[in-house]
């Protein structure tokens, strides 16, 4: 099983300079997140406009949803009274609220409402939502788009007043909304090979302890490579390394540099991870 990464600008990794803030584009900003291995990466937060249409888009499919499922609960009330009326409410409350769910857990932060205009959820450390942080941005839509405003008063004013276009439901799970462009959607299949001579140590390295957000880091660094310039790798290839070492409890052969080690040591997980 080959990995799969998604190649494209809003994920650049850079050393974060010192003072470097957001930029405002088009009522939508350049969010910089630095991960715990000195790595910078940069995301476009959707705009108040993108986000009400997914939104709109998200709402229209739950309403033809939740008829859809609360049809057949109408059928079997009139033949079983108040018994189809609770299991038509409870088909339908399911479907309005816990909706996005299972899209933003399974489908990477994207509800087909936010695929649609390629937006994409993701926690303050840049990573995929999870079930919590999805279950909390869920929940919070009581707040959001019901009270104490109906109509989404309080998500709008939230949205508006916050630096990264946040509701209420993303400040409290700890997430974003971004701008993944179409251009940078494009899915690339990448199979990381040691460098030669080292295959055979490749082989016995044990990846066992290194998380899949740690290899997603060496992953999007050994991608992005090509587009640093030599110091910048240099730098960031070694702190990376470091920190994969303390991990693994492991000292890389004498003379390796950390580009080799880096990739030594994805092509080792992905083995691992195949099998």
């Amino acid at each position: 099983m080959r990995s799969t990464v998604v190649v494209g600008p809003q994920e650049r990794g850079s050393w974060l300079p010192q003072g470097v803030q957001g930029v405002e584009e088009d009522n939508e900003e350049i969010l910089s997140i630095v991960t715990p291995e000195g790595v910078r990466l940069e995301f476009q937060t959707a705009g108040v406009a993108s986000r009400a249409q997914a939104a709109f888009i998200d709402m229209l499919i739950r309403f033809f949803a939740s008829s859809i499922l609360a049809y057949p609960f109408l059928i079997v009330g009139a033949f079983a009274g108040a018994v189809g009326g609770v299991l038509s409410l409870i088909a339908y409350v399911l479907v309005i609220f816990f909706y996005p769910v299972p899209f933003e857990v399974w489908a990477q932060g994207r509800t087909p409402g936010k695929a649609i205009l390629g937006l994409q959820a993701i926690t303050i450390e840049g990573t995929p939502v999870r079930f919590r942080h999805s279950f909390l941005r869920t929940l919070m839509l009581l707040v959001d788009f019901w009270a104490p405003l109906p109509g989404g008063g309080v998500g709008f004013l939230s949205l508006l007043a916050t630096k990264h276009h946040q509701r209420v439901g993303d400040l409290v799970a700890g997430t974003y909304v971004i701008r993944v462009r179409k251009a940078d959607s494009k899915v690339m299949p990448v199979w990381f090979s040691p460098p030669a001579g080292f295959e055979a140590y490749a082989r016995s390295l044990d990846v066992a302890l290194l998380t899949p957000e740690q290899y997603g880091l060496i992953r999007s660094y050994l991608v992005r490579s090509g587009r640093l310039s030599q110091e910048a790798r240099q730098q960031m290839g070694e702190t990376m390394a470091d920190s994969v070492c303390r991990t693994l409890n492991h000292t890389p052969p004498a003379g390796m540099d950390p580009l080799g080690f880096l990739q030594c040591t994805a092509a080792a997980y992905q083995v691992r991870t195949a099998g």
